[in-house]
């Protein structure tokens, strides 16, 4: 997807800025990182304009053109008891000139279909205590994104994310430092799925609504940073699944987890594996067991009531012989006493010898069949438009 495309990318040689190199890089693009930091491509200060020139002109003598712009360098983060002048105008000059004075000087070679995606920060709009330089840089090149989009529309797609905070250092904190902002925001966290986001990219201009607020408090940067890429490629968000699974005897449940998996960004997690587990990451989880004495193994219960965060959207898949009783009725709800919404459920038959059934030599041969499958690829995609839906409503 991303063969021969060439990527800029402003404070690349850390947390979120290096994220988003790697991630282009590993799917096939040639990038070019600009960081105070030692890195493979170049070295300089954002904030001196005779280093931005330099920077852009090895670009183009090196590459020709530019596919996407990341505009992610950190400015200076300090407050109105102690910040300077000097400082507070040199975090403007990071935080939004370097990425006014990129853009001027990419602006005759960008590729067609190229995107900006410009870092801003929801502090923007929710700001803390002696964090004013930051604060304003980062309102500023969220002004910066909405002029720069109708200057540019119809030659380049223009837009900002807005995370909430990223821990680069990805540290665990407790007490008052693990709330995200003392004003406490409305609405829930979904991990590191954007909240109330409309779409980011459309087909120029300053698109439909313009941006996104990521609200996780300690997004791992190389999560962010797919989404980043993804958008800046007008693919569109994936959506990051775990499918916790039991399954024995003749493999069922995984076939159909499997299935589904193969339809997106899907991690399968046996829940027999006796291993700690985080699913807080995750946008969307799915609990898959076969029926056993009318309902999922108990195996899968122990393991939501020791994994399932609360509000998170779950789904329910099972495969069974006979008749599928109460389903994942206890399962189901356990997620409505958290405060998971269920967005769907998934059965079909499955080869069957259990009890009883080993006598008549099993039932529900051959399934899951093909057509099983192709159902549950059809459930799973549809289930994720539905998080889509229920996400950007």
């Amino acid at each position: 997807m991303f063969e021969n495309k060439i990527a800029v990318v402003t404070g690349g040689a850390r947390g979120i800025g290096r994220a988003i190199a790697e991630e282009f890089r590993r799917s096939g693009a040639r990038v070019c990182v600009i960081d105070l930091r030692s890195n493979d491509y170049f070295v300089g200060d954002l904030s001196e304009q005779a280093v931005l020139e330099a920077f852009a002109h090895k670009v183009i003598a090196d590459y020709g053109h530019v596919d996407y712009l990341i505009n992610n360098a950190l400015p200076l983060m300090k407050g109105i008891d102690q910040c300077s002048y000097e400082e507070f105008n040199y975090a403007l000059r990071v935080g939004v000139t370097a990425p006014f004075y990129l853009t001027k000087l990419f602006a005759p070679y960008f590729a067609p279909g190229a995107a900006i995606v410009n870092i801003s920060s929801s502090r923007d709009r929710m700001s803390q205590p002696q964090t004013e330089s930051y604060t304003a840089a980062k309102g500023g090149i969220s002004a910066l994104t909405h002029a720069l989009a109708v200057s540019l529309a119809g030659k380049v797609r223009v837009n900002s994310i807005s995370p909430g905070w990223i821990d680069t250092d990805c540290a665990v904190y407790e007490g008052p430092d693990a709330d995200q902002h003392p004003a406490r925001p409305g609405g829930k966290s979904h991990g590191h799925r954007p909240y109330g986001a409309l779409s980011l990219f459309g087909q120029g201009g300053l698109s439909d609504g313009g941006e996104y607020l990521y609200r996780r408090r300690h997004d791992p940067p190389d999560d962010l940073s797919q989404r980043l890429w993804l958008e800046a490629a007008g693919e569109g968000l994936s959506v990051k699944t775990a499918i916790c699974y039991y399954s024995r005897h003749h493999g069922n449940t995984r076939k159909v987890a499997e299935a589904m998996a193969g339809e997106g960004e899907a991690d399968l997690i046996d829940v027999t594996a006796r291993r700690m587990v985080r699913l807080e990451g995750y946008d969307l989880i799915g609990f898959a067991s076969g029926i056993y004495y009318g309902k999922f193994h108990e195996s899968v219960l122990r393991f939501a009531r020791q994994y399932l965060p609360q509000g998170k959207p779950v789904f329910f898949v099972c495969t069974y012989g006979g008749a599928k009783g109460g389903g994942p009725r206890d399962v189901a709800e356990l997620a409505r006493e958290r405060s998971c919404p269920v967005l769907g459920v998934f059965g079909c038959k499955g080869y069957d010898t259990f009890g009883p059934f080993r006598l008549v030599g099993g039932i529900a041969k051959g399934h899951p069949n093909a057509r099983d499958l192709e159902n549950a690829r059809g459930f799973f995609q549809s289930l994720k438009k539905t998080y889509d839906s229920e996400e950007t409503r």
